[in-house]
């Protein structure tokens, strides 16, 4: 059975490249607005079952379904790097609203997001709280903050990663 699975905002393919390895039959696609993190992807993935397209997923029209849509929506608004703008203020806000909206609209099995721990912050918390609501009557979800080097990555790292699976499932994350 192939399992349908959309990247947003891929990069170079880290999520792609994960899921690839981890599900046998996966087909993926990746969307980014870089084409060199597109021609990186598919470079890289291509032998994966994984390809990416140039897209701008805030003006992107989905057809199709998808069993999982993934992304590591753009962390610039959160990040605590950022002293200029932050939040609903950044360019790249939007982003985040796009991919749980396009969870609520496609429905599928499962989703994963993963960002930097700011999002969780007292500063950005209710922006990733507004967005959980437009999908928490359909997912049963969990959020959590991992260190990245305890799951074999080669430095100390600490990433938001919030799962759902959709509740006729009867999948508890």
């Amino acid at each position: 059975m192939t399992v349908k699975v959309l990247d947003m905002y891929s990069g170079m393919g880290g999520l792609s490249l994960g899921f690839a390895l981890a599900l046998e039959h996966a087909e993926i696609l990746g969307l980014d607005i870089d084409r060199y993190a597109v021609e990186t992807y598919n470079l890289n993935l291509s032998h994966f079952n994984c390809k990416a397209e140039v897209q701008d997923v805030l003006e992107w029209d989905p057809e199709g379904s998808y069993d999982l849509i993934m992304g590591g929506v753009p962390c610039q608004p959160y990040s605590i790097a950022n002293v200029t703008k932050r939040g609903v203020e950044h360019p790249l806000y939007p982003t985040l609203p796009r991919f749980f909206d396009l969870v609520a609209d496609l429905k599928p099995k499962v989703f994963l997001m993963e960002n930097v721990k700011g999002l969780v912050s007292s500063r950005h918390k209710s922006l990733l709280l507004r967005e959980l609501k437009k999908v928490e009557k359909d997912y049963a979800i969990r959020r959590r903050v991992l260190d990245a080097s305890l799951y074999g990555v080669p430095q100390r790292r600490q990433r938001l990663f919030v799962a759902g699976f959709r509740k006729d499932l009867g999948v508890t994350p």
